[in-house]
């Protein structure tokens, strides 16, 4: 009689789970010594493919995670042998590492996938916890999905209550902070010199895409815009102005993801910048010098990392055009060239976000409404004035994280314009009239009601010394 006749489902689960432990440690050690597309590499990946198997087929997954100090496969616990401790105890020092739970495959999964799980999940130094996650997402891999944390079965739902609901503008800031996650992860300076596809940027692009459109659009994120901004947060601010600034110019869905990527790129010629120093303050005639040489180290930069097609052409020439929009711009074109559309309106988002940024922390010059009157007065001198008028309606006439004095003297923050009146800003109050400033539980969220008017925005030695938390976050 065939031992393995009289097993339960969870004898099998846990003889697959022992199998897949040390299938798991086989690739991990493979890898320090042969690289993605070895003969040597490939065979292990195979071989773990073949040890999935019977799993996927039964159940359609297999989550190898480490709950309640053990791994356990679908829920079962893997048993603990003197053959195999080793392999569990390095596997769970390697899922340490990456800041993870474990490993989740489905189905679906096949070989060309997998290996472009290995590519990031092998990448330790770089890619950890939600980075880890991001990256993957972004690049469209769902055959194998790291695990954050698990949440036993056994536990029961907490039914919502009025004290724990959704938040306003829940779905634009979690469209805002992906967008951040998978940003870091694709456009840091460190990754940036890995070639990748095009189509794993407009992925990080549609929902943006679509938040444009919507009664929550993710400009509110930009009331978080701070002078510490890494090159790829910025990227993704100006990003999310440009979006706005083409759906309000009524572009459709494909160009408005295409002008997405270029936004997110404009700057990336700054990633290969080492010795410009983030204040604009301290640079000397030197840096200042080689800072205007990151147009066309962008599109070097861009040339070198995809293979050309429309959407990388575009980016390109953004890249290269985006400071030279202007009288005084850089670098120097010629007199009769005009540089495209898709520059010009990047240029008034690029323009609006870097003086924005200003604001981020106490004490700064200028705020978001400052920021705003400078970009359509002098400052903003070249810029088209179709292209102003579509940044006041994406941004409203108070930006988002300007705070204002209201008709009744309490003070707000305004967090995005109305789909309908750019000078009525969806706000958050943070005081009361009697100037008492309410904790973050306390601060509500809404349209400015048709009976209510702002007096005025606020100068930044106004601003009271509030909590940075938000009835909105």
């Amino acid at each position: 009689m065939n031992p393995h006749d009289n097993m339960t489902p969870e004898d099998e689960l846990r003889e697959q789970g022992l199998q897949l432990v040390t299938r798991l440690v086989a690739v991990l050690r493979t890898s320090r010594s042969y690289s993605i597309g070895n003969r040597a590499f490939t065979g292990q990946l195979e071989q773990l493919l073949e040890v999935l198997r019977p799993t996927l087929m039964a159940s359609g997954r297999a989550q190898l995670v480490h709950m309640d100090r053990d791994l356990q496969l679908n829920g079962v616990r893997v048993p603990l042998k003197s053959t195999s401790l080793r392999f569990q105890e390095q596997l769970l020092s390697e899922l340490a590492l990456r800041g993870i739970a474990g490993v989740e495959f489905h189905a679906s999964l096949r070989l060309p996938e997998l290996e472009e799980f290995m590519r990031y999940f092998l990448s330790s130094e770089l890619y950890k916890g939600d980075e880890l996650v991001a990256a993957c997402r972004s690049a469209g891999i769902t055959g194998a999905v790291p695990v954050l944390q698990v949440v036993p079965a056994s536990a029961e739902a907490t039914p919502p209550s009025e004290a724990n609901a959704v938040p306003a503008f829940s779905a634009a800031l979690q469209a805002y902070d992906d967008a951040l996650a998978h940003a870091r992860a694709l456009l840091t300076a460190t990754l940036f010199a890995r070639a990748y596809e095009m189509r794993h940027l407009k992925r990080l692009v549609q929902p943006l895409v679509e938040a444009a459109a919507s009664p929550e659009p993710t400009t509110v994120g930009l009331a978080w815009a701070s002078a510490a901004d890494e090159q790829w947060a910025h990227g993704v601010h100006v990003c999310i102005v440009s979006i706005g600034m083409g759906h309000q110019l009524g572009l459709d869905r494909a160009a408005l993801t295409e002008l997405g990527v270029a936004a997110l790129l404009h700057d990336v010629g700054q990633s290969s910048l080492e010795t410009v120093p983030p204040d604009a303050a301290v640079r000397d005639d030197a840096a200042r010098a080689e800072l205007q040489t990151h147009p066309i180290r962008g599109v070097e930069a861009i040339a070198g990392i995809t293979t050309l097609n429309r959407t990388s052409l575009r980016a390109m020439r953004v890249a290269l055009e985006h400071h030279a929009c202007t009288r005084s711009g850089y670098p120097a074109l010629s007199a009769d060239f005009k540089p495209a559309t898709a520059s010009r309106l990047v240029a008034v988002a690029d323009a609006f976000v870097s003086l924005l940024s200003l604001h981020g922390e106490r004490g700064q010059r200028i705020t978001p409404a400052e920021a705003l009157s400078m970009v359509l007065g002098p400052g903003g001198a070249g810029f088209d004035d179709a292209l102003k008028a579509s940044l006041i309606r994406t941004v409203g006439v108070y930006p988002p994280g300007q705070l204002v004095e209201l008709d009744d003297h309490a003070f707000a923050r305004a967090l995005a314009p109305s789909a309908e009146d750019p000078e009525r800003p969806i706000i958050e109050l943070l005081t009361t009239p009697a100037g008492a400033i309410l904790p973050a539980s306390e601060r509500v969220v809404m349209p400015l009601a048709e009976a209510r008017s702002i007096l005025r925005a606020l100068p930044l030695d106004e601003w009271p010394d509030f909590s940075a938390d938000s009835a909105a976050a």
